[in-house]
């Protein structure tokens, strides 16, 4: 069997594109699977727990790769011959299952042959710390299309791009699952972060700064950035994102801000910084801004101020008040005792957090 190099040309670059994106490998192994005049494809991962195939199968129907994957897949004998060829092998399966064990093998007379596969061709494509990922090619049944040499040929000429795009794969992975749980950790701060990527757009904001952009009071967030409510402070914000994000000449750097509320509650505060894109940084971010609501109380702020400096209830309940700003008398009404006994605990939070005045307790 021949094929000319555009033939090739189209099936290593659909194996590198599939790499960059999982959803084109059903087509890129139909491509592959026509090619060898093959009935099925799959590419599969053995670990020591299981075999199954994760990334992409065609030709099959679905409750016969559910099965595989619940049941057959653990007694496969082609698998098991995967697992001891080193990466980068290449073999067919009449290779490794006799008539006779073809005959004796549950595998193959309750699951290959009612689903039409014969023989079989596979590529060991990457071993690591016992993890096996691997291609493999059914035939129909009563065709014997790998006898042909110039097809296991192919198949040695395909496995360095496969092993390529399996390593590229799992390095985005890698990158992605990093990056989500960044994500994440950004989305259990009391604060608002919103990220922007170099053009100063938005590419993420946390649940803090979604509720603090849905009140409408002082900035909104939308795809294009964030904007301020007043128009003088909404230039001096885009100047400070544009700064943060490299536009113009001179050094990145960033600043902070406030923005004033139309409501006249305290004014939000907001500090734009600039990311530097490395190995490990988040997707193509150029700036990041914290955006601070003095009037929004944390959800466990009572219960970290006492585990972080041992306060009592009514501590951290004046605590909390004084942190609004409001004076001692507000907090003595709002808490139904005397101004003298807010004066008592607050002496005792001076001593418990090392402070002498409110204004270094606030801090």
């Amino acid at each position: 069997m021949g094929i000319s190099l555009e033939q090739f040309s189209r099936l290593s670059g659909g194996i590198h594109d599939a790499a960059l994106d999982a959803s084109l490998w059903s087509a890129t192994l139909a491509d592959v699977v026509a090619t060898f005049d093959g009935e099925c494809g799959a590419l599969l991962v053995n670990t020591r727990q299981s075999r199954q195939a994760l990334h992409a199968s065609i030709g099959r129907d679905h409750a016969s790769v559910a099965s595989y994957n619940a049941y057959y897949g653990r007694m496969d004998p082609f698998a098991s011959a995967v697992e001891r060829v080193p990466a980068g092998s290449v073999f067919r399966g009449w290779d490794v299952l006799t008539p006779d064990g073809r005959r004796r093998s549950e595998f193959f007379n309750e699951w290959a042959e009612p689903n039409g596969i014969g023989d079989c061709v596979f590529a060991n494509l990457a071993r690591d710390d016992g993890t096996v990922a691997w291609l493999g090619i059914g035939s129909r049944c009563g065709t014997d299309p790998f006898a042909d040499a110039d097809k296991m040929r192919l198949m040695r000429l395909l496995v360095p791009h496969l092993q390529q795009a399996m390593r590229v794969q799992s390095q985005l992975g890698r990158m992605e699952s990093r990056q989500h749980g960044a994500l994440e950790a950004f989305n259990r701060l009391a604060h608002g972060v919103v990220l922007f990527d170099c053009a100063g757009c938005v590419l993420f904001a946390n649940r803090a700064a979604a509720q603090i952009a849905a009140s409408g009071d002082g900035l909104t967030i939308g795809r294009a950035g964030i904007r301020a409510a007043l128009a003088d402070e909404d230039a001096a914000l885009q100047g400070l994102i544009g700064q943060a994000c490299g536009e113009g000449p001179g050094l990145r750097a960033g600043g902070s801000l406030g923005l004033a509320r139309p409501s006249a509650r305290q004014p939000l505060v907001i500090h734009v910084l600039p990311t530097n894109a490395g190995e490990d940084a988040l997707p193509m971010s150029g700036a990041l801004a914290v955006i601070v609501d003095p009037e929004r109380e944390p959800p466990a702020l009572a219960s970290m101020l006492r585990r972080l400096y041992g306060l009592t209830k009514a501590e951290v309940a004046v605590a909390c008040e004084v942190l609004r700003g409001d004076g001692l008398q507000s907090v003595a009404d709002t808490m139904s005792v005397s101004v003298s006994t807010v004066r008592v605990h607050l002496q005792r939070l001076f001593e418990k957090t090392r402070t002498h005045r409110q204004a270094e307790l606030t801090r």
